[in-house]
C-alpha cells in the first residue's frame, strides 16, 4: 500500500504595517544591513527579517506605528525615501 504524501505547506507572514496574514512569497522582506533596514530581494540576507506589503500605505502604517523596528527587534535607521521608491518600483511590476 502506497502512503499518501502530506501536501507541502506555505509559509505565513504577518504584514507589520495592516497586520494582513498570507503566504510569505506575497510581502517584501526587510532586513538590517549596516545599521539600515533595507529591502531584501532575494530573502537570502542572514538575521531578522520584518515582512510588508507590496503596497506604500502599509510602509506608511509601519513607519507611523514603528512596527519595522519592532518587528527587526533593533533600533534600525530608516531611510522612508529609499523604501518608498523601492517598494513602489515593486508595485509597478506587479
Amino acid at each position: 500500500m502506497k502512503m499518501k504524501t502530506p501536501d507541502k505547506r506555505v509559509p505565513q507572514r504577518t504584514c507589520t504595517g495592516c497586520r494582513r496574514c498570507g503566504d510569505k512569497s506575497t510581502f517584501i522582506r526587510l532586513a538590517i544591513s549596516e545599521g539600515r533596514a533595507v529591502v531584501d530581494h532575494y530573502g537570502t540576507m542572514p538575521g531578522r527579517g520584518a515582512y510588508i506589503c507590496p503596497d506604500s500605505d502599509c510602509l506608511d502604517k509601519a513607519i507611523r506605528k514603528k512596527s519595522i523596528s519592532r518587528a527587526l527587534k533593533s533600533g534600525v535607521s530608516i531611510d522612508v525615501d529609499m523604501l518608498r521608491q523601492e517598494i513602489e518600483d515593486i508595485e509597478k511590476q506587479i
